[in-house]
């Protein structure tokens, strides 16, 4: 199903990559790497991530691992500053992800990719 980004108005298709219950879930570009970091707003204690999110999260996690040489602890939200924790880093662009508020609260993450086309096989008539 294709969706119109508010953002350019291009038609697209979205996969939902998984969802906070509470606080606020934002993005940022990091230089350093090139990646776009996942940030987490919000009280710790009431840190409800979804299983998508938490499964995203670990796979991160596993890739940092793998690119640093270094073993980890389990993956964890990292504080930042007062109630801002990272959760993990993204692969570029940033303009491939959406954030949006979800309408029973909380806030989802969404990747965005390019409209894949339709295979239609015909058969010849005989």
């Amino acid at each position: 199903m294709l969706w119109t980004d508010p953002r350019n108005g291009q038609r697209v298709q979205r996969e939902s990559l998984g969802c906070c219950l509470h606080g606020r879930l934002f993005l940022q570009p990091n230089d350093k790497t090139s990646g776009v970091d996942l940030y987490w707003a919000g009280f710790l204690a009431r840190a409800t991530f979804s299983c998508e999110l938490c499964a995203l999260i670990e796979m991160a996690w596993r890739n940092l691992e793998l690119l640093t040489h270094k073993k980890l602890p389990a993956p964890r939200p990292i504080t930042v500053s007062a109630s801002v924790y990272w959760l993990a880093r993204l692969a570029p662009p940033v303009e491939n992800y959406l954030i949006e508020e979800r309408e029973g609260g909380g806030w989802e993450l969404f990747e965005l990719f390019a409209p894949r086309p339709k295979i239609v096989i015909r058969r010849p008539v005989c």
